[in-house]
This record gives structure tokens, sequence and C-alpha cells, in this order.
């Protein structure tokens, strides 16, 4: 699902070994019981949430802009090919550029930069420039030390990076429109945005009650900013108890809400895949701001009043629950996951509309690739891809488990 071509791959080609995760035996037992005469196949499919869920158009350049579709928010799958090591003042455009017999070692810092490629044959393909120097030379014209730039064409694959393109896909549907790339399957929409809360979920969830039906498959992910919002009210207070229990009370009031919201969701009989927000005990930014306990309290309060409420768990032909705890709280020494890392490197993620480096943590994801991972891992075991937006191995996880879960339970 995240190809890349390792002999361009950054840091020459840094080994991408994303494999399979074999889905972990789900938490949550199945609700509801009985044989099923058909097997379930959605017509269509509905997305709501935050930006775990959702798909962006990326602008590249600011003069002649280049607009890639269906962007995610988690870590693109990005091939990079027609790689060339040009001296500074060549434009690095044609092949007869190229370097030959140069070892082109990136700067450091690195100094990167996006340009548009608009080339009508390949609309997801954008130029990825990295500055820097030989380290080695058999090119006369060319000596150790001397400045270079490297070019390579990177393409953002289509689909399967994101959990709802992982469902959408193995139910036979795509994300085509709203944001979705155009050669992506039909069938499925997105209405996922970045920052989402559950108020805004729950109106988008009224405003496109129109469209659910039976047959249509509804996706929910959605509770982190809630979160992060009285963690800061939290943070402001001084970690008083009163202020964690305040907060609590907030969330679990956005939490019933929210249940109420997908209960009626399922009286149009649609069904309606449930996904619990991911628990940031044990996240990256957990551990810098060290208040993991905090955190569990807040997160566990809003997921409590939504995922485990009686109106919710006895709707098992309706609703599937998908207990992201498997992975979000997975002991990385016993578990295979690593945890508590961020898979994405800081140093590389640059904005490809003016090519500032990105500081902004929930703005890091729209640009996390296959070439800008930190050296060496393999991302597929990752839980977190930055401080706390959900990695490869956690897309893997949830879009495995929430696909069985409705095939077998719908």
């Amino acid at each position: 699902m995240l190809p890349v071509a390792a002999a361009v791959s950054r840091s020459s080609l840094r080994r991408w070994a994303l494999t399979a995760l074999a889905a972990a035996t789900l938490g949550l037992s199945a609700c509801g019981g009985g044989d099923r005469s058909v097997e379930y196949k959605p017509t269509a499919m509905l997305a709501f949430g935050d930006e775990h869920s959702a798909l962006t158009d990326l602008t590249v350049g600011t003069s002649s802009p280049q607009t890639v579709r269906g962007v995610t928010w988690a870590v693109d799958g990005v091939v990079g090919t027609d790689s060339r090591v040009c001296l500074p003042s060549a434009t690095c455009d044609v092949a007869g550029d190229n370097l030959a017999d140069v070892v082109f070692q990136q700067s450091t810092p690195p100094i990167s930069r996006y340009e548009p490629l608009n080339d009508e044959d390949s609309p997801r393909s954008i130029v990825l420039i990295e500055e820097g120097t030989a380290s080695a030379s058999n090119n006369p014209s060319v000596a150790i030390g001397d400045p270079l730039k490297r070019r390579t064409v990177l393409t953002y694959s289509c689909s399967g990076n994101n959990w709802v393109q992982q469902v959408a896909n193995r139910f036979g549907l795509g994300f085509s429109t709203l944001n979705g790339c155009a050669s992506d399957g039909t069938g499925a929409q997105n209405f996922a945005a970045p920052e989402k809360k559950v108020a805004d979920v729950i109106n988008d969830l009224q405003a496109q009650r129109g469209q659910m039906r039976g047959g249509v498959l509804v996706t929910v992910m959605v509770g982190q900013h809630d979160i992060l919002e009285q963690y800061e009210l939290v943070k402001t207070a001084g970690f008083t108890n009163d202020a964690i229990v305040a907060a609590e009370g907030v969330l679990r009031a956005r939490g019933l809400a929210l249940a109420t919201a997908i209960k009626s969701v399922t009286d149009t009989d649609a069904k309606v895949i449930l996904v619990k927000t991911p628990n940031l005990k044990r996240s990256p930014f957990a551990v810098t701001e060290t208040r993991g306990e905090v955190l569990d309290r807040l997160s566990e309060a809003l997921n409590q009043a939504v995922y485990i409420n009686p109106e919710i768990s006895r709707l098992g032909r309706s609703i599937a629950g998908v207990d992201t705890d498997e992975v979000a709280l997975a002991n990385t020494t016993t578990s295979g996951y690593t945890n508590e890392m961020a898979a994405c490197e800081p140093s590389l993620l640059f904005n490809p509309a003016d090519n500032t480096l990105i500081t902004e943590i929930d703005d890091m994801p729209r640009v996390c690739s296959t070439f800008t991972l930190k050296a060496d891992i393999n991302p597929s075991a990752y839980v977190w891809a930055t401080p706390r937006h959900l990695g490869p191995g956690a897309h893997s996880y949830i879009g495995s488990v929430a696909f069985n879960r409705a095939a077998n339970q719908f």
C-alpha cells in the first residue's frame, strides 16, 4: 500500500520494509448473534471524522501551482523515479544534466523544496529538490565537497494509506469524489476533515442523513481534538484534580451526544463502523508532555461514554466497533509495535506550497510520506506517524479489523 522505489529513496535508499500487519485479536467482543443469510457488501460508504479519516488536496508551489488530490493525513505512499544529481546552476530537467560517477550527500540539516511537475500524464507526480554536496566523485568536473542538488520525481499512490481507504477498497468502493484520487474507485464519499470535533461530526451526520439507507456503510472516528482541547484547559489550570474532573464531565457529555447521533444513523438502516478514539497515553505527545495519565483519563472519559454504551452495544447487527487500544496502548517490547515514537522525521517535513519547515503538529501528517520517514525504520510497525497522529501500523490494524468485523457482523 505504501510503495517506494528503493533505488531513489531518501537517504539513498533507506530501507522501506512495509509488510502487511496481521490483525491482532480484537479485545471488544462481538455484539449480536445468529447466522447471516447473505454476505454483506455495501453499495456505498460515507466516512466521517477528523484527519485520521480525511483526504485532502495538496498544493505544490505558488506560481503555476499544482494540485494533487487524495492525499491523506497518514503516511502517504510515494514512488521516486527519474532521480538526477546536478550542479546547482543546472535545471536538472533533462537527463543530460545528470552527473555520472558522483555520490550525493544531503545537507545537514536537510534543505529541500518541492516544485510542480504539471505533467498532464502524471497528475499525482511532483518534483523534490534536495541540496547537498559530493561525498565521492569520479567525475573530473566535480570535487569532493562541491555543492550539488538532487532532483527526484515523486508520485503519490492513489489509495490504501488511510484506514477508510482500506475498508472502501476491500469492499470494491473508492473515494474518487470529494478530494479523492481521480483514479480510485467510486461509491465512497469522505466528509472527514482536519481538527473536526464531536459536534462537527454530529452536524455532518445530520447533514448527510438523506444519503443514509440500507446498503450504506458509515464510518465514524472522532474525538481526539475534543480530548486535546480539554487537556489544554487542564494544563492551564495547573493539572488540578478539579480541572481534570471537570474536563472528564465535558468529554462524557460529548461522548453521549455522539452515541445518540450514531444510534440515529442506524434508524436509517445504514450500518456503522465506530472506531474508538485512540488513547493518547502512550503517544509521543504524551511522552513529551509527561502527562500520559491525564491524557489516559480524558481519553477514557470520552470513549466510555460513546463506545461502552448500552445503546450502542446492543446494536451488534448495525454497529461494529474497533477497539484501538489493542494498538494505541500496545507495549513496544512485547507486541511487535513501536510505540511512544513517531515515524515521520520533523526535519524533512516541508510545506510544498512555500517550502517552509512545518512545525505545527496537526499539519505534519499531510506531508509525511515514505520519503520523509526517519532513517532505517520499519514503518509498518509504527503506531504513530507524528506525535499524535496514527502511523502505518495503526492504520493497517484499524482497516483490517474494521473490514473483517463489518464483513462478519453485518
